[in-house]
């Protein structure tokens, strides 16, 4: 049984979380961590899941794991005090809003055979693995296409709006196409244009909202993605091959008890493939436990993981260059 404590009561970690921290799934929930300003709301959380609250400086006591829904600013300086403690982490996406602290990340868990598993949750889910099977059917794949993107949030102080703490939608949710292009067209990818949209931040700086990007692999091929947080909804990726076309619509964040579709179009003809539902989450869960228990720190993600924050940083500086020409 993984001992678990989860850092705060975060929205994600109450739905898709802390349900899977159970003896069902080889997890013992120890506790859920709360500033002096949330005592009052985690306690209330940790009574539904039949847990406690427990102060920030006792949170990584007593445990094998912990799970870091806080906002990306804050991931490092936890993710490295749990690695010094032997505690292996679950952490939110980005994992790190710059690739220095992912390789600092990266090898101090590896001196300490510790596991840090990034929540780019969607890549587990099994319409990806059938994506696969279906590539010879559409020929050479020619163009990828893809898009995250959903309508402003209603609350101006959502921390998506707060450069500081590491919003904005370049770290947000352009990582979702950027890993399906990965994922995909493989890790050597490089920048060939990309923009960004700012608006002021909440923490009086700017933060950006929207960006388009063009990016090409080792191959030639390219990839075109866009993502933001003022569009209408799009949750897509796209494979364009010489002897068809390959369209998955629920590409992120599928429900966990409606199956999806993988859209094949030859010659005119439209072939859909049903996936059965799945919840990626728990996959997720499942192989973070498995990783622990089989003493396997290094997940098969590390390379997307690095290789995702750098085209995020290879985006901005190219988006910056534009503007200031």
């Amino acid at each position: 049984m993984i001992r678990i404590s989860v850092l705060g009561a975060a929205s994600i970690a109450v739905r898709s979380i802390l349900p899977l921290l159970t003896p069902e799934n080889g997890f013992a929930l120890v506790g859920i961590g709360y500033r002096e300003a949330s005592q009052t709301k985690t306690e209330t959380v940790a009574r539904q899941f039949d847990s406690k609250a427990i102060p920030l400086d006792s949170i990584l006591d007593d445990v094998d794991a912990i799970y870091i829904p806080y906002p990306p600013a804050l991931h490092k300086e936890w993710i490295l005090k749990a690695i010094e403690r032997g505690v292996h982490v679950w952490c939110e996406k980005p994992l790190c809003t710059n690739s220095t602290d992912v390789e600092e990340i990266e090898n101090l868990a590896l001196s300490k055979n510790v596991v840090v598993l990034e929540n780019y949750m969607f890549l587990r889910h099994k319409q990806h693995q059938l994506v696969h099977q279906l590539l010879p059917k559409i020929g050479r794949i020619q163009i990828f296409r893809a898009a995250f993107a959903f309508p402003p949030f209603p609350d101006s102080n959502n921390i998506r709006y707060n450069r500081t703490l590491g919003g904005g939608a370049l770290l947000d949710c352009s990582g979702y196409p950027i890993q399906a292009s990965i994922h995909f067209l493989g890790t050597e990818l490089s920048v060939e244009s990309a923009s960004l949209i700012e608006q002021p931040s909440s923490d009086d700086s700017r933060v950006d909202i929207a960006g388009d990007v063009t990016l090409r692999s080792k191959a030639g091929v390219p990839a075109h993605i866009y993502f933001g947080f003022n569009h209408e909804y799009q949750c897509m990726y796209e494979i364009i091959g010489s002897d068809g076309i390959l369209k998955v619509s629920k590409a992120y964040t599928p429900r966990p008890s409606h199956e999806t579709q993988i859209n094949m179009i030859q010659g005119g003809t439209r072939t859909i493939h049903r996936v059965p539902a799945e919840d990626h989450f728990l996959t997720t869960a499942r192989e973070f436990h498995s990783r622990i228990i089989n003493k396997q720190p290094l997940s098969n993600y590390w390379d997307a993981t690095k290789s995702c924050i750098r085209l995020q940083e290879d985006i901005r500086r190219c988006a910056l260059k534009i503007q200031s020409t």
